[in-house]
């Protein structure tokens, strides 16, 4: 049995990956329970409401919510305020994947909750993997502030804190790791960079399910794209989140290099310095 999780700061094309995975053979759960599509998000989240709310209540037994800049607090997953809910989170699982031989879930709290729901995935013994989207810190700050208002600087330091956490979280575990914009230029090249980069087990058909990835996958639908020079120049952009992003760019374009010692060292370095309380 194979779980999947799509761990990416929000407005990075979590929700078109994690279709993208499914139309590749993984289960969603439950169609029924996932989050509604809405206007900034018109072909759905692809997200089950439930986790979303676990997460939610996770986060605010530590005293916090989504928009944190900085790590969680040590050990926190030993609370016992939060190690309450994890029959909570093994009833979700076991009712909505449960003899799923593949399937997929994906919640942007998950960059920062991960831990604990790999304790229950190690209970219940299921193999596991992960994708990675990242997009411009500029263009996922454009998005986040017209939808929910929070200040530039403190989505650009959300977005550092999401991703240098879903990097250490997933150390050492199979993951891929793509770009958000050019997974909508070619849409076909990286479903097959993700289903060649995750264990799945049946074989790929891509010409049976080219065309359900093509329509799903309309550029049209990104209201917002940054280069990444005009991030390099933006001197409100603190000069570790630029780091991070060339870091993705790297760990994308170089095959098995986020396998590799030196961009773990890179990753630690930044979430120590930045990140971590």
């Amino acid at each position: 049995m194979l779980a999947i999780f799509v761990l990416g700061m929000h407005r990075s094309g979590t929700s078109m990956t994690t279709r993208v995975i499914n139309i590749l053979g993984a289960d969603i759960g439950n169609k029924q329970k996932l989050l509604a599509p809405y206007t900034a998000n018109q072909k759905g989240y692809w997200e089950q409401i439930e986790i979303m709310h676990l997460n939610d209540g996770i986060l605010g037994r530590l005293n916090v919510d989504w928009r944190m800049t900085s790590s969680l607090p040590e050990n926190w997953t030993q609370r016992e305020n939060v190690s309450a809910l994890k029959e909570n989170g093994m009833n979700i699982i076991k009712n909505h994947f449960l003899n799923k031989e593949v399937w997929v879930c994906k919640d942007p709290r998950f960059c920062l909750t991960y831990p604990f729901w790999e304790e229950l995935i190690q209970e219940l013994k299921m193999n596991c993997a992960f994708v990675h989207p990242f997009r411009n810190p500029l263009a996922v700050a454009q998005s986040v502030i017209r939808q929910y208002r929070v200040p530039k600087p403190e989505v650009i330091k959300m977005w550092a804190n999401y991703v240098l956490s879903a990097f250490m979280h997933t150390y050492h575990k199979q993951r891929v790791i793509l770009s958000y914009d050019r997974f909508l230029e070619d849409p076909l090249l990286y479903a097959r960079k993700i289903y060649e980069g995750l264990p799945f087990t049946e074989p790929l058909n891509l010409s049976e399910i080219e065309q359900s990835i093509v329509d799903f996958t309309e550029p049209n639908l990104r209201h917002f794209k940054v280069d990444s020079e005009n991030l390099i120049n933006d001197e409100d952009v603190p000069t570790y989140v630029k780091e991070t992003y060339q870091l993705c760019l790297m760990a994308e374009e170089r095959a098995g290099y986020c396998d590799q010692e030196a961009f773990h060292r890179q990753v630690c370095n930044l979430y120590k310095e930045h990140i971590e309380q």
